[in-house]
């Protein structure tokens, strides 16, 4: 995998959400962000495995966020790094 691969619009799309997502502290906020984003970034029409794994790594680095025991922004960085990971294995993968 090509660093090119690792800086593509789905991913950066994917970083700005979960970005979007740490910085509104209410939780329909989140919960709107991630229905919205998920939404709109659809990587073929209908419901698939891809968008499905895009919504769960989402989520998955904002509860992740809020229960790490460290200062928000350190939380912040591990959860995007483990959630980033976690997205482009499985697309790598598949």
């Amino acid at each position: 995998m090509s660093l090119l691969s690792l800086v593509s619009a789905g991913n950066l799309a994917f970083i700005s959400a979960l970005i979007a997502v740490f910085l509104i502290r209410n939780v329909f906020g989140k919960v709107a962000i991630i229905a919205i984003v998920s939404a709109l970034i659809k990587f073929r029409s209908g419901l698939d495995i891809e968008n499905l794994v895009f919504l769960v790594a989402l989520t998955f680095g904002a509860i992740l966020e809020e229960k790490l025991p460290f200062k928000k922004p350190i939380n912040a960085f591990i959860a995007i790094f483990i959630s980033f990971v976690a997205l482009n294995t499985y697309l790598y993968l598949s």
